[in-house]
């Protein structure tokens, strides 16, 4: 199901399991590879949007996402 939650804190814990990779196969899972996948298409990284869907859920897979999402928190912290 892709309906959010009730707070604030609770998205942003589903939020974090998906980019880590950490959650089972779901609607918001899904949705998040989905996304990659076509932007991975789109920016010429793959040439279907099926290699898309299968190179997002790898990175899922592997955390990277929620890397990136780390280094984007501590860089923004780095600004204060």
């Amino acid at each position: 199901e892709l309906k959010a939650k009730d707070s604030l804190e609770e998205n942003k814990k589903i939020f974090e399991k998906v980019l880590s990779g950490k959650i089972s196969r779901c609607a918001i899972l899904d949705a998040v590879a989905l996304n990659a996948a076509f932007a991975f298409k789109v920016a010429g990284k793959v040439d279907t949007a099926k290699e898309g869907l299968e190179l997002a859920y790898d990175l899922i897979n592997e955390g990277k996402p929620f890397e990136v999402l780390e280094k984007v928190r501590d860089f923004s912290k780095s600004l204060n």
